[in-house]
């Protein structure tokens, strides 16, 4: 099914990654206009995430725990 989306064999696409292909190569840009349809990207604060508040609990482990 991915070679119906992306219009690129895998291997094909295992060597472009490999080769490091410059961002201007015509392939890679074919692939990123097949691909974009399908991403949307967006900022973590378009989110309204609620603040992070981390809280470290230390709890000793028995020696089995420490073992493991």
């Amino acid at each position: 099914k991915y070679q119906e989306i992306l219009q690129i064999h895998y291997d094909q696409l295992k060597e472009l990654t490999k080769n490091s292909i410059s961002m201007d190569d015509s392939r890679v840009q074919s692939f990123i206009e097949n691909i974009n349809p399908y991403f949307i990207r967006i900022k973590k604060k378009d989110l309204n995430l609620p603040k992070v508040y981390e809280n470290t609990i230390l709890v000793d482990m028995d020696d089995s725990q420490r073992e493991i």
